[in-house]
């Protein structure tokens, strides 16, 4: 089996609105200085995560995860797109992120680009 390929990603953040929580999730977010974590669950269940923090006008996105049990439902853009949303509301212009290969596909349909 090949090795996993991570690549660096970049987009231009748009300031679009944050998008709607999803439904039968709890959402919980966690803030220290310029460091943002998203963490959505259901009852105990942790259901997706992420991190992301500002560097001057660049927001840096890590550990966007969907647990196994609630891959494809969404969540990954939930988190992903609502990070983007905050570090634009801190002033953040430009997004960069490291993305496995299994990521790469989400972040592609979110209009992230590798960088060049």
């Amino acid at each position: 089996m090949p090795k996993e390929l991570d690549i660096t990603m970049v987009k231009t953040l748009s300031g679009a609105e944050p998008p709607t929580y999803p439904a039968g999730f709890d959402v919980a977010w966690d803030f220290e200085g310029e460091r943002a974590h998203l963490m959505i669950s259901r009852g105990d269940s942790m259901a997706a995560s992420g991190f992301g923090e500002i560097h001057a006008d660049v927001l840096v996105l890590d550990n966007v995860e969907t647990t196994r049990r609630f891959a494809r439902t969404g969540l990954g853009t939930f988190v992903a797109t609502s990070l983007e949303s905050w570090g634009f509301r801190c002033g953040a212009r430009r997004g960069q992120l490291t993305a496995s290969d299994q990521g790469q596909l989400l972040y592609r349909r979110l209009g992230w680009s590798e960088a060049h």
